[in-house]
């Protein structure tokens, strides 16, 4: 190459092929556990759904979570909604019992004013 020529770089996106993706899958299945239905109401009476879950799926998410409660989240403008991560739910498990943040179902009620704020509503 001369010391001249311009440099040239090039990105390529690699895919993988349907029967790498069809083994990756199953390496590490997704699975629906429940559906969140959604119901109009002028206020937040109760913001925690019970969802029944088998004893080895509840053994699990304690297992994994260190509770059995966890914080649906969305964000804004678009409302994407996510479970929080392992890691979120137990730092808040530790801000509420140290009290540094409100508990969970009241940080939602709190929340829904600025929300619909957010939304324009």
């Amino acid at each position: 190459m001369s010391e001249g020529a311009p440099k040239v770089t090039a990105e390529v996106e690699m895919r993988p092929r349907p029967t790498e993706a069809l083994f990756e899958l199953a390496r590490q299945p997704i699975f629906p556990l429940c559906v969140l239905k959604f119901e109009k109401r002028e206020k937040i009476e109760n913001p925690v759904v019970t969802v029944g879950v088998s004893e080895e799926v509840y053994r699990r998410i304690r297992k994994i979570y260190g509770t059995d409660q966890i914080i649906l989240h969305c964000t804004l403008p678009d409302m994407v909604m996510g479970l929080y991560t392992p890691t979120m739910q137990r730092a808040q498990d530790l801000l509420e019992e140290d009290r540094l943040v409100l508990r969970a179902k009241d940080w939602v009620k709190k929340a829904q004013p600025y929300l619909e704020k957010e939304l324009g509503i």
